[in-house]
């Protein structure tokens, strides 16, 4: 059975793809120890980035919550990149830690990574090359050792 000839591509393009979110993810958790960045809006609802962690507040329709709506940047002192505030009787605070996010991507995109090389050892087993070094093994024995590499046969 064929592959499917966009699948080589889409695959690529997902484990990198990854790898650059997973690395960006990193590069904002750590400047988040030192940078604090918040996006508001008119009702009293933020986003923001701070300490390692992203914050959503949401205002509940009762409160009374108002704020100068804009993006706003500023440094903060380093503090510690896990801790969660009380909620307000007037909003919901919610608080995920970036490095958790960045986890997720990483491990998913390892995952990738893997069966990604798995294909591509069955491809080259398929087209009767070395898996290890892709010499062509058409005219050898069946259990013979790559003259190239050494690897034992597939």
């Amino acid at each position: 059975m064929k592959p499917h000839p966009r699948l080589p591509n889409i695959r690529k393009t997902v484990k990198w793809g990854g790898a650059a979110v997973t690395v960006l993810l990193v590069v904002v958790w750590i400047g988040s120890g030192w940078w604090f960045v918040s996006l508001s809006n008119s009702t009293g609802g933020c986003l923001a980035l701070e300490h390692g962690r992203l914050n959503v507040v949401i205002p509940n329709a009762d409160s009374n919550l108002s704020t100068n709506p804009g993006l706003y940047a500023s440094r903060c002192q380093f503090r510690m990149w896990w801790s969660f505030e009380a909620s307000h009787p007037g909003y919901a605070f919610y608080c995920v830690p970036l490095w958790g996010i960045a986890g997720i991507v990483a491990c998913a995109t390892w995952v990738v990574w893997w069966f990604d090389a798995l294909a591509l050892r069955r491809d080259r087993i398929a087209a009767n090359q070395c898996p290890k070094c892709e010499y062509d093994r058409t005219d050898l024995a069946a259990g013979a050792i790559c003259p190239e590499c050494g690897a034992a046969s597939p």
